[in-house]
């Protein structure tokens, strides 16, 4: 600080004192104390106070030097030397020197230029087509540079692309970093919601649209439930699916079965999109069939029976077996497979009537199964034939003796 505490004994007598920011000091004396500043009207960073003292404000590296106070009265005068030393770091940006940004048309990009140094360093930038941005602005055109010093381009085109040159500078020196902007086709899209649920009656005819955009114009294939690949023009297996040449998939007469997932693909240079649809197809609720509705079956002793019963109806029908003794089946010595009733070595004693039962939430049916279990008939002995020749083919006889097995026997 600079202090002049002197008393001047003439109001009128003015001094000059030439300093490092060329102010006049304060004059004091019996009238009072005013205070004139050379070539300052006003906002000026150097004040002397009323006190003698020098404030200097925002100090910078060209304020730096030897300041001189000088202090006179009728007695003599006195006078005061100052050193100022102005502290400074040049600036350094802490981005590297040269960096890429990679950009899809459409998009917002932010350059980003970190820099340190003592002033703090203002950010500018060079663009691309060597418009100069100086300091912040927040202007409401497409670029623009905000508090912190990133550049940010909204909505970037190819006319964008380029180098682009940020500078951090402060009084004791300046640095720059340079950001090379490429600007590419964005990568396709598809215009359909990406994941989707799509429910379907049976016999019903499906279109999945899948739209591709972009530039160049994506290619459309299709992946189907089955992990097989359509595309347009190239004929399915199953003929009721085919796909447009707009990238629509159409399934004729959708069965339950078509049920799954279902992936469209939309690919060109610059990358791919998919899209995935759920499909279920939902039957209408029926009653159990069971077709034939009745059945006879005839087996042999010790051999392994096989009765079926199956039924058709959604919700899908559950099937329940009676045996000959009204009792449900148990397992113990029968395997059921699926609606399959298998009885192995098979004896007279499995004869009956076996009763198949199908049962959903629409109602219930019943099979009638007759099963018969026997025995074909075997000869013991050789039979003795006997012939007796006479003139009367009438009185012709034939003999045969045969001893009977289980069941029925015709001769």
């Amino acid at each position: 600080a600079l202090v002049a505490s002197a008393e001047w004994r003439k109001c009128t007598q003015q001094y000059v004192y030439l300093v490092k920011l060329v102010a006049k000091h304060t004059v004091q004396n019996n009238k009072g104390v005013q205070t004139v500043f050379l070539n300052c009207v006003s906002g000026c960073r150097a004040v002397v106070l009323s006190n003698g003292t020098l404030s200097i404000q925002n100090a910078n590296i060209k304020d730096r030097g030897q300041y001189l106070c000088l202090a006179n009265n009728d007695h003599g005068s006195d006078k005061l030397i100052v050193t100022l030393s102005v502290v400074a770091y040049p600036s350094r940006i802490l981005e590297p020197k040269m960096r890429d940004i990679k950009s899809h048309t459409g998009n917002n990009v932010e350059m980003t230029c970190k820099a340190e140094g003592r002033p703090t360093p203002m950010i500018s930038w060079i663009l691309a087509n060597q418009t100069q941005f100086r300091g912040q602005n927040t202007d409401k055109g497409r670029v623009s540079v905000s508090a912190v010093g990133t550049l940010v381009i909204e909505q970037v085109s190819v006319y964008d692309r380029g180098h682009y040159k940020c500078i951090a500078s402060n009084p004791a020196g300046a640095d720059t970093a340079t950001v090379r902007l490429q600007v590419v086709a964005p990568p396709p899209g598809i215009v359909e919601e990406k994941k989707q649920q799509v429910k379907v009656g049976v016999n019903q005819n499906l279109w999945l649209p899948c739209t591709g955009q972009g530039s160049p114009q994506p290619t459309i294939h299709w992946v189907l439930h089955d992990g097989s690949m359509l595309r347009h023009n190239r004929p399915a297996s199953d003929t009721r699916i085919l796909v447009y040449g707009n990238g629509t998939l159409h399934i004729k007469d959708v069965t339950p079965e078509d049920s799954g997932k279902y992936e469209c693909i939309a690919t060109s240079l610059t990358g791919s999109e998919r899209m995935v649809v759920t499909l279920t197809v939902e039957r209408r609720e029926s009653a159990p069939q069971i077709n034939p509705f009745n059945e006879r079956i005839v087996s042999g002793i010790g051999k392994t029976t096989v009765l079926n019963c199956s039924a058709d109806g959604y919700p899908m029908p559950e099937i329940t077996w009676t045996l000959p003794n009204r009792t449900r089946f148990t397992g113990d010595h029968h395997l059921v497979k699926n609606e399959t009733l298998v009885i192995y070595n098979s004896g007279e004693k499995d004869s009956g009537k076996y009763r198949c039962g199908a049962k959903n939430s629409m109602g219930y049916i019943e099979k009638l199964i007759i099963l018969e279990v026997g025995q074909r008939p075997y000869i013991l002995t050789k039979p003795r034939v006997m012939f007796f020749l006479t003139e009367n083919p009438s009185l012709w006889q034939e003999s045969c003796y045969c001893n009977f097995g289980t069941g029925g026997l015709e001769i």
